[in-house]
């Protein structure tokens, strides 16, 4: 994150303390959620929402202490860093996907990735929290606030990285207890949930690449010969 007046410091603080405080509030709620499926094989950490939220609710967390570090005039360049690729690579690309990976599956059948008496527990602002507030914040902050993207073949890597682990856990589950992640994935054959997956993944290079077009038309960043390297 580049150099801030004391004035912009402050702003982006409180926002990032808010979004920290949303995601405390939003996780610990879900958390008390008696979900039958939070109890089997894999836990919470099999979905991709509550992975997403653990991220958000981290990277918000590192960025308040960084703002923090620097109301009180501390240098925090390791931390901006660490931020500046986490906010690239994972909140914002992750925060966009799950929000039009559900919202688009709900679209076609509002029980494509919850049961009913899943649907039926779950409070409403709640859902909204795990599947819009994410992309909502992430959105905001890209035109809020300037984060210095990595070379770009780095961060598609690590992205890219993320999508094979996860894609290969949600295999393994499957494999492992019998168990699809998701509703939907019992209704296809192996060769549609592969071209889900593929798809999917491209969905986040895209979303990548639009984080960081966004964030030069936004901020006017001139890019390097090495970001155009794909």
């Amino acid at each position: 994150m580049p150099a801030e007046n004391k004035g912009g410091v402050l702003v982006s603080f409180l926002f990032h303390y808010f979004c920290f405080t949303v995601h405390l509030i939003g996780m610990i709620y879900h958390t008390q959620l008696g979900l039958e499926a939070h109890e089997t094989y894999g836990g919470r950490f099999k979905f991709l929402t509550f992975i997403n939220m653990v991220f958000q609710l981290l990277y918000y967390n590192m960025s308040t202490v960084t703002k923090f570090q620097h109301l009180i005039k501390k240098k925090a360049q390791l931390f901006e860093w660490i931020c500046d690729i986490f906010f690239s690579s994972f909140a914002f690309p992750l925060g966009i996907i799950v929000c039009l990976l559900y919202w688009g599956l709900y679209a076609v059948d509002p029980h494509s990735c919850t049961t009913e008496e899943e649907a039926r527990i779950i409070p409403r602002w709640l859902n909204h929290y795990m599947h819009t507030f994410p992309a909502v914040a992430v959105a905001a902050e890209i035109l809020l606030f300037k984060h210095e993207y990595p070379i770009r073949r780095n961060g598609i890597k690590i992205i890219l990285s993320f999508c094979f682990v996860y894609s290969a856990w949600v295999m393994w589950v499957a494999f492992a207890s019998g168990i699809w992640v998701y509703p939907f994935m019992e209704k296809m054959p192996l060769w549609g949930i592969l071209a889900f997956f593929g798809s999917a993944f491209v969905l986040a290079v895209l979303i990548y690449l639009l984080g960081e077009y966004t964030c030069y038309l936004r901020w006017r960043e001139p890019v390097t010969e090495d970001k155009k390297e794909t």
